[in-house]
């Protein structure tokens, strides 16, 4: 996965990958089931560039309103991509 990222975060239309915590129970082992990629190209686009074993199972354009999120100033001309994994 983290190769993936890395590759992902490398195009020239990507502007930063975060990595969303979305669980905590063990210090050691944060848990996440989400990955934002902040970009001008559609969640179509972006669940394109995974490769098929790690796609992710649903891709959707910007933040879930009812979640709280660390501020973070989102890139001119771009938006964040959600990347959702079950």
């Amino acid at each position: 996965m983290h190769e993936a990222l890395k590759r992902i975060a490398e195009r020239p239309d990507v502007a930063d990958v975060r990595i969303q915590i979305t669980q905590f129970d063990d210090p050691e082992w944060p848990f996440s089931d989400t990955v934002f990629v902040f970009t001008s190209s559609t969640p179509e686009e972006v669940l394109e560039w995974f490769p098929e074993d790690l796609a992710p199972d649903e891709t959707w354009d910007g933040f879930d309103p009812s979640v709280r999120y660390e501020p973070y100033a989102v890139p001119n001309g771009t938006r964040p991509i959600a990347c959702w994994w079950d």
